[in-house]
């Protein structure tokens, strides 16, 4: 197993960035630069900021607001519910190495794709995932982290296509391509809306709640010339009877993202 030392020392660094996702570097020159003619939403589109799925309309420090306090619960939860051996187990199952040991070998990249699965998709015992344990036995210290856990709680990973992007209003309009029973989203991203091509792919976790949804931060973005070979993946990944669950799910695109994937991009 590896050591609680190895472990804080590796996971620290993923857990604070982990909260940061693309989109932060679009935030960062709104922040900075002000009232850009390129990177401020038009109007019309206020309401996409953050990712706003329906209704709502958000302003940019409702934004940072949110951003911030997933960047510090990410932490929290890291800290107090990820034990040496949920690491190692995680790690095992993405193919990191038998017991976690290695991690520091690890891109960065994928130490925080590590912390994002190990809190999100397996399961202990008892049944639970980690975000269901720390909702039940620990719980928020605010509305807000409430609000976060919620989401948390029902967060969803999938492939999605890039339908639309607007690099003017930092959006992109994504489609599901696993699931063909919900409507397309459009999520505020400032890096994604510069860089992501319009039809290619995206496998990342949605967080959604009270009319919002926003990645979880980890993202897997592939070109479209790939795209038959992801779906015939997770179809054979499918049909196995034991290997349908969120957890499997995500570590077969972790795998086929370190086959296929594209480097990440910040604009």
């Amino acid at each position: 197993m590896p050591d609680a030392a190895r472990i804080h020392k590796v996971c620290q660094p993923a857990a604070a960035r982990l909260g940061r996702s693309a989109c932060d570097a679009g935030a960062d020159q709104l922040r900075n630069k002000g009232p850009s003619p390129a990177l401020r939403p038009a109007p019309a589109v206020q309401r996409l900021i953050f990712g706003a799925c329906a209704g709502g309309a958000l302003s940019f420090a409702d934004y940072k607001r949110y951003r911030e306090a997933s960047a510090d619960l990410d932490k929290k939860m890291i800290d107090r519910m990820l034990r040496p051996e949920d690491v190692g187990r995680a790690a095992r199952m993405l193919g990191m190495g038998r017991d976690g040991k290695d991690l520091l070998s690890h891109p960065q990249t994928e130490v925080e794709s590590l912390m994002d699965f190990a809190m999100h998709d397996p399961r202990d015992g008892s049944g639970r995932t980690k975000v269901q344990a720390y909702i039940e036995d620990i719980g928020p210290d605010t509305g807000l982290e409430r609000e976060m856990l919620e989401m948390r709680a029902r967060s969803r990973t999938s492939l999605f296509r890039a339908e639309a992007r607007d690099p003017s209003a930092c959006t992109v309009e994504l489609s599901d391509q696993l699931r063909g029973d919900v409507k397309n989203i459009t999520i505020y991203d400032g890096g994604l809306s510069a860089t992501l091509a319009v039809g290619n792919y995206i496998f990342v976790r949605i967080y959604s709640g009270g009319g919002l949804c926003m990645t979880s931060g980890i993202t897997f973005p592939f070109s479209a010339g790939i795209a038959p070979t992801l779906i015939k993946g997770y179809s054979r990944m499918r049909a196995r009877p034991n290997r349908r669950g969120p957890a499997s799910r995500f570590a077969l695109f972790f795998r086929m993202n370190r086959k296929y994937g594209q480097p990440v991009l910040f604009a």
